[in-house]
């Protein structure tokens, strides 16, 4: 971040930088050749700790979200950006946790808003994570089935979800 602007990396169809452009607009403009990362938050019971996003966030608001996700900023790693991400998003308490990498994604030949690596993070059942309310309102476990029916039921969720549900829980 500098002077209140998020820089992100555009990049090309080999996931090279060819320069950094704002995060806001890139967004707006519908980029697709920028970097996120995601995280599943999954318990021993294989439930996914899915969020619902605050009715104040600019994109997606009041959805459905993967765990953890959001931007990779200019200049960093996809590890760094899961790392900060976690921080920002529910504080300390990704500390100490086995994170994983899952699978890295491209929008070239898959169905996703960008250039994507997701992660898997297991908690213990009955673990309880705190979160910013500017971040979410509430959160739900659910099963990788479970999400996917409350979204046939009509339930908002962020664009990505589904399809990373599926890739990664190959449902």
């Amino acid at each position: 971040m500098q002077d209140g602007i998020e820089w992100v990396d555009l990049v090309d169809q080999n996931d090279c930088v060819v320069k950094q452009v704002c995060r806001n607009q890139a967004m707006l403009d519908g980029l697709k050749y920028i970097r996120a990362i995601n995280v599943f938050i999954i318990n021993q019971q294989g439930k996914l700790w899915i969020p619902r996003r605050a009715k104040t966030k600019r994109f997606y608001p009041g959805c459905l979200d993967v765990g953890v996700g959001g931007c990779v900023q200019a200049g960093e790693t996809y590890d760094q950006a899961c790392k900060r991400e976690l921080q920002e998003e529910i504080g300390d308490s990704w500390k100490n946790k086995h994170i994983r990498s899952v699978v890295k994604l491209s929008p070239v030949n898959n169905p996703v808003s960008s250039f994507m690596h997701v992660y898997e993070m297991l908690v213990p059942t009955g673990f309880e994570i705190s979160y910013p309310s500017e971040e979410f309102t509430e959160h739900f476990w659910l099963t990788p089935y479970e999400v996917i029916d409350r979204v046939a039921r009509g339930d908002g969720a962020k664009s990505d979800l589904l399809h990373l549900i599926k890739i990664v829980y190959k449902i």
